[in-house]
């Protein structure tokens, strides 16, 4: 019921512009100040992983799925929630690849790094290298070359998450590193 219901707010949220970039708030955090009825899901959400962590205290996937719901409300609780989640199960690929966008959202290099190190050794994901492009991304240059070096190393990144699977984070990804480095044009050169 708790998946359903956070289902159901992202899929509010999206139909709502969600994510568009049309609307002047576009996160799911800032959608449920917005709508109601997505803020209402995600707290339902909360209730029910929240009962199956009362029921089962040792349910990894109930505690990721308490973290995915509280990343819409509190980071730190999130993070509180997949690191539990880790700590009782450590093959829990969704602890661990939630866990390390988190630290890489917050440009928190070295614990990102580690946690998407232990990712590799749980499963092949693109968040893994979704979580590393990221993290390149935000990476500090000395200078232009550096930056350069780094856009093109989160590009490498972006194509192969998509070779584990096609997400849409990796091709969007992947289409503004391009873009950030010219490769568009160049491409595009290419194909005249």
């Amino acid at each position: 019921l708790g998946t359903n219901l956070l289902c159901q707010a992202q899929i509010l949220a999206r139909s709502l512009g969600e994510g568009t970039g049309g609307n002047t708030r576009t996160s799911l955090r800032d959608m449920t100040k917005k709508c109601k009825g997505i803020q209402q899901r995600i707290d339902e959400s909360i209730k029910h992983f929240r009962d199956a962590i009362e029921r089962e205290e040792l349910f990894a996937p109930a505690w990721c799925g308490l973290g995915s719901a509280l990343c819409y409300r509190d980071t730190l609780l999130a993070q509180h929630c997949f690191c539990r989640a880790v700590q009782i199960d450590k093959t829990i690929a969704d602890g661990w690849s939630s866990l390390g966008l988190i630290y890489a959202d917050r440009n928190a290099a070295r614990p990102a790094s580690e946690t998407l190190d232990a990712l590799t050794q749980v499963a092949d994901t693109p968040f893994m290298w979704i979580g590393r492009a990221l993290l390149l991304e935000h990476e500090e240059g000395a200078n232009g070359q550096d930056q350069e070096s780094n856009l093109s190393r989160a590009s490498d990144a972006y194509r192969a998450a998509l070779q584990v699977a096609n997400h849409p984070e990796a091709l969007l990804g992947l289409s503004v590193t391009a873009r950030r480095l010219g490769l568009s044009d160049i491409m595009e050169s290419q194909n005249d």
